[in-house]
């Protein structure tokens, strides 16, 4: 198999996977639902092209409605927060990282998710880990949609 067959490989699994998140949330927007991918399969450019195209398509309002981008390290939210920069700053998307995404540490769910009724989705970066008891705040709150990563 040559590099050009693996990056089309790589881009139709991708963009079948945004397509059933983004049919997922239209049908239920207060869903849960997990990505699986392998690990350097590309969770996080996959979530964040899904995350757009919610807005893209009206699923998400893009004047008021926020996505809450959860992770238990910092280095994860330093990763999506420069995916959304390299997708957002190549004109794919009019989505905002800074109107629309709200990254945090899972420290901070309670006080993000009681301080902000216009989250409407929680992305939960490595959600293997969602079984802790500090993650039971986001799942307790069934009005929101949860989207958990892992591999």
């Amino acid at each position: 198999m040559s590099l050009i067959d693996f990056k089309e490989r790589y881009d139709s699994f991708q963009k079948d996977a945004v397509q059933s998140i983004v049919n997922d949330f239209n049908k239920k927007k207060n869903g849960r639902y997990l990505l699986v991918i392998p690990t350097g399969g590309g969770k996080t450019f996959t979530a964040v092209k899904a995350i757009c195209q919610l807005f893209d398509q009206n699923v998400l309002d893009l004047l008021k409605d926020k996505i809450l981008w959860m992770a238990h390290r910092k280095e994860l939210l330093i990763q999506a927060k420069e995916t959304f920069h390299e997708f957002i700053g190549n004109g794919h998307t009019a989505t905002s990282i800074e109107k629309n995404v709200i990254l945090s540490m899972i420290s901070k769910a309670t006080e993000k998710l009681s301080h902000n009724s216009n989250i409407k989705i929680v992305v939960i970066d490595e959600a293997h880990h969602g079984a802790a008891m500090s993650y039971q705040p986001i799942f307790n709150k069934n009005s929101i949609g949860i989207l958990g990563l892992t591999a």
